[in-house]
């Protein structure tokens, strides 16, 4: 089989279609026409550097502040997707505590209210509670603060706690402290 023949063309046709064939490269200065007016004017903002040592500074300098730019473009998308998400955590732990709460409700309006001839210790009690900065994972700490919530709904309910609170209160820190308290 032979080969496929090119056809020529120019590579660069733009120098062909300005006014003065000269590569732009090679334009030192451009001339402005203002109304009345002619003026020459530096063709380039960047200023002709002839040593080489100057060129590598400037092109490092250049480099560095391109760098620069997409280090903070990307340091501000992280900020941006950060905020997203604490947002959308903040959201989700709202609607999954006010379900918890919700269901708390109708629970604790399903169950009949204490007779006075009954008991004042509460059959259900739980461990002693925890301080939520000494328990390390957050779905333990959240379970806690659950449990918490609960057990302060059940000790407001109490007969005994609705008739005299401080008198009730003062009695479970006797119970639990010893008489020194």
């Amino acid at each position: 089989m032979p080969k496929i023949s090119r056809s020529r063309k120019s590579q660069d046709t733009s120098v062909r279609n300005r006014k003065f064939a000269v590569p732009q490269k090679q334009v030192l200065e451009q001339i402005v026409v203002d109304q009345d007016q002619i003026t020459t004017v530096p063709a380039n903002d960047k200023p002709l550097v002839s040593d080489k040592k100057l060129k590598q500074k400037l092109r490092h300098k250049a480099w560095l502040e391109k760098l620069d730019n997409a280090y903070t473009t990307r340091k501000k998308q992280q900020k941006r997707q950060q905020r997203k998400a604490t947002n959308a955590d903040l959201q989700t732990d709202m609607t999954e505590f006010e379900d918890i709460l919700n269901s708390i409700h109708t629970k604790m309006t399903e169950q009949a209210k204490p007779t006075p001839s009954e008991p004042a210790t509460p059959t259900n009690v739980k461990q002693a509670a925890i301080p939520s900065d000494k328990i390390k994972h957050k779905k333990n700490r959240k379970k806690a603060q659950m449990q918490e919530i609960v057990r302060m709904q059940k000790v407001m309910q109490h007969s005994a706690f609705q008739q005299n609170p401080l008198a009730t209160i003062r009695q479970h820190v006797v119970n639990t402290f010893g008489s020194t308290a």
